[in-house]
């Protein structure tokens, strides 16, 4: 088992065994906490105090959380998710010195993975495609423009077949469409679209969480995305899409205007606005941070009030794990962020800091208790 992570980063720190990075990142930590960091000459009981006030004080921030192209930089820092992450129970805040139960298996973080599922039903691993080559695929034509973005542009016999491209557990990836339109899905996410838009409308379905960024038309066609049974209706702009059939839609706007309908309402965003339907329909608007929606673009978890089930439901995406459950305290609520490229002992050492949830790992599947 072993040790917490919390001891063992602040005794490196102590004995300057951290390098100039990692050191830089504590620095900035201790100050967030207006804390001396004189470690040399800390005692075992102001130790004990640091700990607490980093659980209890430390503000979610976005300082140390990597962009997504930063991977490997954020991979060598694993104590970014300790830096920013405090967690509470309902009643009374109680710090576990456990630490969850692991195996030495190997679960790597997700990385760049997309699917075409075209119209032949054909599988194509886009993350496999060579750089600034074009490939055609019947009614499409794919462009790898980056390590973890394709352009998708019609095919030269003009056909409007349905496409499918899906990011499958264990990875992200972004479409660019023919309209220059820019869709970033999340792990476990699908979209489908035409092989080609046709001249009155730009129409897309998606299931999952896809960031979408819509580039204006010089048509000024409409852009579509279907949502079940959900219509979100936009021109130009910049928004957050969940969605999970038979459970939830939550739209989040970022900038512009949507319009998001279905039998039961009609129901217009303005910026900053979250729209959130539950499985009856029942829907409600608040304010939202955009630190938190965008929080899985940008690379790490936003934890948000969440108990722990609906964290590991992120985490399962994320790392290509299966969880179960065995008599699990769902009145703690996490706040704070981890880091999507920390280690998954990592993330599990940070979570199991709540008292009442540890964590096994047996292969690929995580026991939660």
């Amino acid at each position: 088992m072993e040790k917490d992570y919390f001891d063992k980063l602040i005794e490196q720190y102590s004995k300057n065994e951290l390098g100039k990075e990692k050191r830089k990142i504590m620095d900035d930590w201790f100050e967030g906490i207006q804390h001396p960091s004189g470690g040399e000459l800390w005692t075992d009981e102001e130790r004990k105090n640091i700990k607490a006030m980093i659980l209890s004080e430390v503000k979610p921030v976005k300082t140390f959380v990597p962009l997504w192209k930063k991977v490997a930089v954020a991979a060598s820092v694993l104590l970014v998710g300790t830096a920013v992450l405090w967690i509470y129970q309902q009643k009374n805040m109680e710090i576990d010195s456990v630490s969850p139960l692991v195996t030495t298996d190997t679960i790597k973080p997700g990385e760049d993975k997309g699917i075409l599922y075209h119209a032949s039903q054909e599988q194509v691993q886009l993350n496999n495609l060579r750089k600034d080559s074009v490939y055609v695929f019947g009614g499409i034509a794919i462009e790898r423009i980056a390590d973890n973005e394709v352009r998708v542009m019609p095919g030269a016999d003009g056909g409007t077949e349905i496409q499918h491209i899906h990011a499958p557990r264990g990875g992200n990836f972004i479409v660019q469409l023919e309209d220059g339109s820019r869709l970033t899905l999340n792990a476990n996410s699908s979209i489908s679209f035409p092989s080609s838009f046709d001249g009155r409308l730009r129409e897309v379905s998606t299931s999952g969480e896809v960031f979408f960024e819509v580039e204006k038309d010089r048509y000024k066609r409409p852009f579509i995305v279907n949502a079940g049974s959900s219509t979100i209706k936009v021109l130009g702009t910049k928004f957050n899409v969940n969605f999970k059939e038979g459970e939830f839609l939550r739209t989040a706007l970022f900038e512009g205007s949507v319009q998001v309908s279905n039998k039961g309402f009609e129901v217009r965003l303005a910026p900053g606005e979250e729209l959130c339907v539950d499985a009856k329909g029942k829907y409600t608007v608040r304010e939202f941070e955009s630190e938190r929606v965008g929080a899985w673009k940008e690379g790490y978890f936003a934890l948000d009030n969440k108990n722990i089930e609906e964290i590991m439901e992120e985490v399962a995406d994320w790392y290509n794990v299966e969880v179960s459950y065995a008599d699990v305290n769902l009145d703690i609520r996490y706040q704070g962020s981890i880091s999507k490229f920390s280690d998954i002992h990592t993330v599990l050492e940070i979570l199991a800091l709540a008292k009442g949830n540890t964590f096994e790992i047996k292969g690929r599947r995580i026991m939660v208790k």
